[in-house]
């Protein structure tokens, strides 16, 4: 999937991702600007969720493993928290 994106989105995934740079260190590599960088991220990973929902609508097996987890609901109980401070 990811050798079927145009060579810009390859080169920002590979060296955001693998490299492990950061966005201003992927511009300054190639000497584009943030903004470039950040834009070219942002539509390489369009493409490929879009590649991906295409794939899970032709396997229904893929549905399972490919869908998305649910984000973390982090709640608390503020009582809770000022016993623990008194404590």
């Amino acid at each position: 999937m990811i050798g079927e994106l145009p060579e810009k989105e390859r080169q920002v995934l590979a060296l955001y991702y693998f490299e492990e740079l950061t966005m201003k260190e992927v511009g300054r590599h190639w000497a584009w600007a943030n903004r470039a960088v950040s834009q070219i991220h942002s539509l390489a990973i369009v493409r490929l969720r879009a590649r991906l929902s295409e794939m899970q609508a032709r396997n229904p097996r893929l549905r399972a493993v490919l869908r998305r987890p649910q984000p973390r609901r982090w709640t608390f109980d503020v009582r809770r928290l000022r016993r623990g401070k008194s404590s």
